[in-house]
Formats: C-alpha cells, sequence, structure tokens
C-alpha cells in the first residue's frame, strides 16, 4: 500500500500561519463551517491575501507549525505502507521550495519522498491512498483512477463534524476499512 500524505491541512498548520499575515488569529475566526478558501472565509480579497503570504518568501512555508497529531500520524501510517507526502504549491516558487525544504529540515537532506503538484488525482492507482483535507482533492482522486481517499477532519470540509474525534484514530479506522475491503 502506498500512502500520499497532504501537507497544508494534515500535516502543517498552514491556516492559522496565513490567519495571523492576514492579522487575524484561527481562534478568533468565525469561520464558515465547510468553506475552504480562507480569504472568502475572512472576507479578504483573495489577489491581496496571497501576495501578502506571497511576499514572506520560502520561510513562510519552510517555517510552518506541524500539527499536534503529525508525528503520531506519520508514525501509525508508516504501518500501513510507504508515505510519500503529496502537496499543492500556489502561484508563487516560493511555495514549492519552501515545502521542499519543510520537508527535507525534518527528513534529511536526501528526502525525496514527495509529489508537488496541483494534479493530485494523478497519481490516483490500485493500492494508492491518498489522506487530504480538501474535499475536491478527495472526490477527484477517487474519480480519475482506481485509488481510494480519505478526507481528513478539518473545520474547512465536509468533515468538519468531526474534528472533535480523534483524527489519527479516525485516519486509521478508515485506512482500516479500506484494507479489508470495505467502502468508506
Amino acid at each position: 500500500m502506498k500512502i500520499l500524505l497532504d501537507l497544508d491541512g494534515v500535516c502543517v498548520d498552514f491556516v492559522s500561519a496565513a490567519l495571523r499575515i492576514s492579522g487575524h488569529e484561527f481562534e478568533d475566526t468565525d469561520w464558515p463551517l465547510g468553506e475552504y478558501d480562507i480569504a472568502k472565509a475572512i472576507g479578504k480579497d483573495h489577489g491581496e491575501f496571497w501576495n501578502a503570504i506571497h511576499k514572506q518568501g520560502v520561510d513562510f512555508w519552510r517555517n510552518l507549525k506541524t500539527y499536534v497529531w503529525f508525528s503520531k500520524l506519520y508514525e501509525e501510517l508508516n504501518k500501513f505502507g510507504h508515505v510519500y507526502f503529496v502537496t499543492t504549491p500556489t502561484d508563487s516558487p516560493y511555495s514549492a521550495s519552501g515545502k521542499m525544504l519543510w520537508l527535507q529540515d525534518r527528513f534529511g537532506s536526501g528526502f525525496r519522498d514527495f509529489v508537488i503538484s496541483h494534479q493530485k488525482q494523478l497519481l490516483s492507482r490500485s493500492g494508492y491512498i491518498l489522506i487530504d483535507d480538501y474535499d475536491l482533492n478527495v472526490e477527484n482522486f477517487e474519480k480519475h483512477g482506481s485509488g481510494k481517499a480519505i478526507l481528513f477532519p478539518q473545520k474547512w470540509n465536509q468533515n468538519h463534524n468531526l474534528i472533535n474525534i480523534n483524527r489519527v484514530d479516525y485516519v486509521l479506522e478508515q485506512l482500516l476499512k479500506i484494507q479489508s475491503g470495505k467502502t468508506i
């Protein structure tokens, strides 16, 4: 089994960092449940929102903090199969290079188990499982190939009602269902 693990929103807290750049704090933001577009969620112009992030350069992406569950999630996923990180870059080249540096800072300069692409669905094939926080990535992955996908619970997706449960346990339960051939 190959596990494709999304970076932003699953492993690292992009949202809190992006909100801080925009003068907000996650805890104080009245987030519309299921709304993925951060700029829309905080009522900010899309271009203005992203330009503020792009001005931060590579370090914005390189210094993103991991979620508290990251180490446990990564450790447990490796028991199921080989884990590859998959991440979508923004329009700025700082995004891709910062994400690559983030991974290499944690796993060594020779670390290459990652894919940076807007087209995650192209990786969908039998034996591959995507774990992602974006509804559309999950839908496209399952629609355009024979891979399976798990929607990681976050306030901004359809699984927002599950954010108060143990997310690692949820993902592992879904993996066990996939492994046993049950539909999730």
